[in-house]
């Protein structure tokens, strides 16, 4: 295994990983764009640790982690967990499908011999993650605890060869509800596309824009408002656009742009990412944001795509387009070392106590009440 710690390092393995993930069949959160957009937001407040598996001079595997440490009272924490600048995201191990098994046990021995980390921890991990399974299970052979904790389910459409096919799985009842605002919404709005050719600023500008406006109308806090995320969306939207895989779509009234949707397309999968949305005019009743989804999903079919990502959680908008639940699991995998053993059960005391004092302060006083 080799250490990349440093940005220029992951820089200079462009071409070889997108090797490995080619190989790989890697979705695009184990792409080298957006682990090196995610390793440039963790890089001034958290330490890289990604570790490469070597055969020769061929990269046949990679695994990408932050170390963070955690200050819990009396007791402070070393944890690894996976680079990623946003959540949701399934960062999984990334392997060439005949390296599976090895690249596991490399990792696994490499984690087992450095025993500078406290917890290891692993979110959304779906049942269908080969390397994972196989790394997992030698862990949990060489004596590191693992507590397995359901997690969001994933929710993905299997696309069909044709629009009218894809509707025809869908619900009687939503489809014609579907139907019905996409041509109320037809009315007053056309829909637009960035071009390869198109200028991403102004475009990604005009995006945040409605993206702020939607959280505004809610009086919530948008995800983006941190300026960290907003220039991570930045630099990956940069980089996905140069390789072609960056939809950004928008619905426009006149000259009044009411949505926006980012949509990646990558290896057969279209991934809904984030949504901007204007509620304030009367257009808000046909679900302009719905509808710009539905068009996404025509056009990832029409584009012989055979997957439209929705992402992680179970929001009942999601259920309208009829996706398959694809069960994930957040695994804590802690460390056998006796040290990391001993702060962690008294951390563990030391919360309980807490508790009880809390309960029996609490009882007292509706006592005294």
């Amino acid at each position: 295994m080799r250490l990349i710690e440093r940005l220029e390092d992951l820089e200079s393995l462009r071409a070889q990983w997108d090797d490995l993930a080619s190989r790989a069949n890697a979705g695009l959160y184990q792409t080298w764009e957006w682990t090196f957009a995610s390793a440039k937001y963790h890089s001034d407040m958290d330490r890289l640790y990604i570790l490469t598996a070597w055969d020769g001079s061929q990269l046949v595997g990679a695994a990408s982690f932050v170390w963070r440490v955690h200050n819990r009272r009396l007791v402070t924490t070393r944890d690894l967990q996976p680079l990623g600048a946003t959540h949701p995201e399934t960062v999984e191990i990334l392997a060439a499908e005949e390296y599976s098994r090895a690249v596991a046990e490399r990792l696994a021995a490499h984690l087992t011999r450095e025993a500078f980390w406290d917890r290891l921890l692993l979110n959304s991990i779906p049942t269908d993650s080969p390397a994972t399974a196989h790394f997992l299970s030698i862990m949990q052979d060489q004596g590191h605890y693992i507590s397995p904790h359901t997690g969001r389910p994933l929710l993905v459409v299997r696309l069909s060869s044709s629009f009218d096919d894809y509707l025809a799985t869908l619900h009687r009842k939503t489809r014609k509800n579907l139907l019905r605002k996409a041509r109320g919404l037809a009315r007053h709005c056309t829909v637009e596309e960035l071009r390869p050719d198109q200028d991403l600023a102004e475009a990604l500008h005009r995006f945040l824009e409605l993206h702020d406006l939607r959280w505004r109308l809610l009086q919530r806090r948008s995800l983006l408002a941190d300026q960290r995320l907003r220039s991570f969306y930045g630099e990956i939207a940069r980089l996905l656009h140069e390789r072609g895989w960056l939809r950004l779509t928008f619905l426009r009234s006149e000259s009044r742009y009411i949505a926006a949707e980012v949509v990646i397309w990558h290896n057969g999968r279209a991934y809904a990412r984030q949504s901007g949305l204007d509620v304030s005019g009367a257009w808000a009743r046909y679900s302009p944001g719905l509808i710009l989804t539905l068009k996404n999903i025509e056009r990832a079919i029409q584009g012989g795509l055979r997957e439209f990502r929705l992402g992680l959680g179970d929001e009942p908008y999601k259920r309208d387009f009829g996706p398959e639940e694809i069960p994930t699991t957040n695994y804590r995998i802690v460390s056998r070392a006796l040290e990391t053993r001993a702060k962690l059960l008294f951390d563990a005391l030391v919360q309980r106590t807490r508790k009880a004092v809390r309960t029996v302060v609490a009882s007292s006083q509706a006592g005294g009440a």
